[in-house]
């Protein structure tokens, strides 16, 4: 009996850890370069995203609902100021 509880302890361990995670859209530089693009735009403007430095890439926490539009706008600041990214979301 202990480990049918044990196991829908951890059932309900791994839910909460899966539904808890957090969901966003991963902006991954092209070179060293337009990453320092990036930051300093980021810097400048209104968004929040938490900056990977080790990596290049910024993530923007934002729900999958809004991934198309977040990528749109975030698109006609990074041609304005000449940053090449791919997006990746989660």
């Amino acid at each position: 009996m202990k480990s049918i509880k044990l196991k829908n302890l951890m059932a309900e361990s791994t839910l909460r850890t899966i539904n808890e995670a957090e969901t966003g859209l991963y902006v991954y530089a092209s070179t060293p370069r337009d990453f320092q693009r990036l930051v300093k735009w980021l810097n400048s403007s209104n968004y929040f995203g938490e900056v990977n430095n080790r990596d290049y890439y910024v993530f923007f926490p934002e729900s999958p609902s809004s991934y198309d539009t977040l990528e749109m706008e975030l698109d006609t600041h990074f041609n304005k100021h000449n940053i090449s990214v791919r997006y990746e979301s989660v």
